[in-house]
């Protein structure tokens, strides 16, 4: 499987497949306007970045310092991705999938 063919990364949870549509996501990015002058709207790939880092922080998984232009995780966000994310099976599983292997 190719990468640019990897449209849904198939989840399973208790026997239900859940999947997150990468190539959806990415058109509807490119879809958006820039802006030049930094514009917050949603309707901008500026906008869209801020709102994504506002919610983030709202969550307690980033410190998003404006100012500096600097994005520093939490001690939450590195539990979970330490939890979860990172894990030997997660990690192999993504690997094999961007080696062009099966999701299983």
């Amino acid at each position: 499987m190719e990468l640019s063919s990897l449209s849904h990364l198939v989840l399973h949870s208790g026997g239900e497949r859940l999947g997150l549509a990468f190539s959806n996501m990415i058109e509807a990015y490119e879809a958006l306007r820039s802006d030049e002058r930094g514009s917050r709207a949603k309707t901008t790939k500026e906008g869209f970045l801020y709102n994504i880092l506002n919610f983030l922080q709202k969550q307690g998984l980033i410190e998003y310092v404006e100012e500096d232009e600097m994005i520093k995780t939490t001690k939450k966000l590195d539990q979970f991705m330490d939890w979860n994310l990172l894990n030997q099976n997660h990690f192999q599983r993504v690997r094999r999938i961007l080696e062009g292997g099966s999701v299983h």
